[in-house]
């Protein structure tokens, strides 16, 4: 019998990933799917106290671990949206103890996001990096969601969404910041672990495998390897 992992051993598993970081910065990207999974699976939970309250406290674990919290600008849409006016059973998609931590996040985020486009000396070849590696991405995307689905091949019937690939955008793009940073640092000290300080270590939090199977599929490919110690995404489904 294959044991159920459980949700507080997600919270295990991302900060034993955000720990060894020699100094790195931890960032959390995170998908509206998460969240509306986090509500899902704490109405199911036998409890005295408000479902939301319970979703709310495993987020606020989750968000705990990082230094940033992030929301790229058409996930925090949607996920007003689903706070505004989605229900499931007459209860909202996206609870209010969700979306108060979200909003306390807001402003971090959105300072980082306008720095993802930041303008070093090297910012040519970063655009070139940033605008290559999104193409691949998109083309492992393609990859790794072809299948079938109810009898339908999933590629080209199943897109990718303009939101999924912003998100996809912004997780290369401060993986790509990273690399160059701690290739810049290296230059200057020759020592890897003073290098890799202030360099962003980023988990991205998504059920949806237009999300997490390209960005892990990347980091294990020969042009992603490099990456593999700023990026890494998990899905919160495989934790009950």
């Amino acid at each position: 019998m294959v044991r159920r992992k459980s949700k507080n051993e997600l919270v295990e598993v991302i900060d034993k990933y955000f720990k060894p970081s020699a100094g790195q910065i931890p960032v959390l990207i995170v998908d509206t799917g998460a969240l509306i999974d986090f509500e899902e699976q704490a109405r199911g939970i036998k409890s005295l106290e408000a479902p939301h309250k319970i979703a709310g406290r495993l987020f606020k674990n989750i968000g705990n671990l990082a230094d940033n919290v992030v929301f790229p600008r058409g996930i925090y849409s949607e996920i007003m949206d689903h706070y505004c006016s989605s229900k499931k059973n007459g209860k909202k998609e996206i609870g209010d103890e969700i979306f108060r931590l979200v909003e306390s996040y807001k402003e971090k985020s959105e300072f980082l996001l306008e720095n993802v486009g930041f303008d070093y000396h090297y910012s040519e070849s970063y655009r070139l990096e940033a605008d290559r590696l999104n193409e691949f991405v998109k083309l492992i995307h393609g990859e790794v969601n072809d299948g079938r689905k109810g009898g339908k091949k999933l590629y080209g019937k199943d897109p990718i969404s303009e939101n999924d690939l912003e998100l996809l955008n912004v997780a290369i793009k401060l993986s790509i910041k990273s690399l160059f940073e701690f290739r810049l640092h290296q230059q200057e000290s020759g020592d890897v672990p003073s290098a890799m300080k202030g360099t962003y270590r980023i988990a991205v939090l998504s059920p949806d495998s237009h999300v997490y199977k390209p960005i892990n599929t990347f980091i294990t490919s020969s042009e992603g390897i490099s990456y593999r110690d700023y990026l890494q995404a998990f899905n919160p489904r495989e934790y009950q």
